[in-house]
């Protein structure tokens, strides 16, 4: 009997826990991430050792601190070329090179480096972030992107960086040291999407550097296409306005008449009885229950 109680009481933990984590809104905190982490927030990396993501070394405050990739491309054009729309189209610009372990990386005054973060990032539909500069790395003269901070909802790949010296001397980067860190927020709403899946996400499979495709823009604007209703846009309405009753429905279905018999000091087959008594309440609670499951883990 205790055995079933501590069961019950895990059950209805792990509902509130979902349920407070979904009233949570707007930027993160550390232990927002650490909340959210698992459900709709995860960074990995492929690579072991040292070079493994460590969540506890490498959560802050209210952002996760990203390394960059050994792989990287420069522009190979001197000061006097000229990049043409020609070469952009047939990706003919940069050089492609890769850092060998235990080197570090030295960027000349003015140049640009085309990479990624080591890291891998995916966030579901209710998560966006920023991507921003670390204090100690822009003391160096360096600036880890040019316009590209925004990180869409739905993101599930490494994060495109793009590195400049604006320094007046060569600056030297260990592949060790972080070089920018991602800001999240919890949105109001999920997105109707994943990025990968929007038909303007030209760099949806990005794995290592890619240069420039804005060969691809649509310069004659949107098509009119008829909107389709998708399962994500069901399980966003659902979710915001009908999840957070749920844990209460739950309660009062599936969970307050084992407590309310234990509490009468009643036995577990005076429970069972009272179940077989009460079908439509305990299979009612059980949907309701695979429902809320459904809202808030799935489709990660």
């Amino acid at each position: 009997m205790k055995k079933y109680v501590s069961l019950l009481t895990m059950l209805w933990g792990d509902l509130m826990q979902n349920d407070s984590r979904s009233h949570v809104l707007g930027m993160l905190s550390d232990n927002d991430i650490k909340s959210f982490w698992g459900h709709g927030i995860d960074i990995s990396t492929t690579e072991k050792g040292d070079l493994a993501f460590n969540l506890e070394k490498q959560l802050q405050l209210g952002s996760v601190d990203l390394r960059f990739r050994h792989e990287y491309k420069k522009i190979k054009l001197k000061s006097d070329e000229v990049l043409t729309y020609d070469m952009l189209k047939k990706h003919d610009y940069t050089q492609p090179y890769e850092l060998q372990e235990g080197k570090k990386l030295v960027i000349g005054p003015g140049e640009m480096i085309l990479t990624t973060t080591l890291e891998t990032v995916r966030l579901s539909e209710e998560f966006a972030g920023i991507i921003t500069g670390r204090s100690s790395i822009a003391r160096l003269g360096i600036m880890v992107h040019c316009c590209q901070e925004y990180i869409n909802p739905g993101h599930g790949q490494p994060i495109p960086l793009q590195i400049i010296n604006l320094a007046p001397c060569p600056v030297e980067l260990d592949l060790m040291i972080p070089i920018c860190q991602l800001i999240l927020f919890k949105l109001n709403s999920p997105a109707t999407g994943r990025y990968k899946n929007g038909k303007k996400s030209k760099y949806a499979d990005e794995e290592g550097p890619q240069t420039s495709k804005i060969y691809e823009d649509d310069l004659n604007g949107p098509s009119k296409t008829t909107p389709k209703i998708s399962i994500g846009g069901v399980r966003a309405s659902l979710n915001k306005y009908f999840a957070p009753f749920l844990p209460t429905i739950i309660s009062l279905l599936l969970i307050s008449p084992f407590i309310s018999n234990f509490i009468n000091g009643r036995s577990f087959l005076d429970v069972t009885t009272a179940i077989k008594e009460l079908p439509l309440s305990f299979i009612l609670g059980m949907i309701f229950l695979v429902i809320f499951i459904w809202l808030k883990r799935g489709d990660k």
